[in-house]
């Protein structure tokens, strides 16, 4: 049967068979190989981190630049319906008009609604609603 009282004199005689000049200096020659290994081993993958860090953030740059392009153009092209609905359905005021082509020609507007725009504004003067 084996009992603790064994156990311990057996593990003592095989740390103190264990502990030698031979051997430390092994395990002292395997850690330290062990160590520069892990050295070797940890930059390389910081490195690879590193490449994958700048790959997401070249990709995150890239995505944000054409969300506010998009962002852009669905802009423009709101408000250029909301001034030719405004305009088709006479119920912009000349202020109204002003602020949305304003807004519009900001973002890159063209002349089609510029032409729009200006003949709406020169039918209000007609009808007496602008000045």
């Amino acid at each position: 049967m084996i009992t603790i009282g064994n156990v311990i004199p057996e593990i003592f005689r095989l740390f103190s068979s264990l502990i030698t000049t031979e051997n430390i200096a092994l395990f002292s020659a395997i850690g330290g190989i062990g160590y520069k290994g892990f050295k070797v081993l940890m930059k390389a993958m910081d490195s690879k981190q590193d490449a994958m860090i700048s790959t997401i953030n070249k990709r995150l740059s890239d995505l944000e630049i054409n969300n506010e392009v998009a962002h852009s153009k669905i802009e423009r092209e709101v408000l250029r319906l909301q001034i030719l609905d405004g305009i088709e359905s006479h119920r912009l005021s000349e202020s109204e008009m002003l602020y949305f082509y304003d807004r519009y020609k900001k973002l890159g507007g063209n002349s089609f609604v510029e032409h729009k725009a200006l003949d709406y504004l020169e039918s209000l003067r007609e009808e007496g609603l602008y000045d």
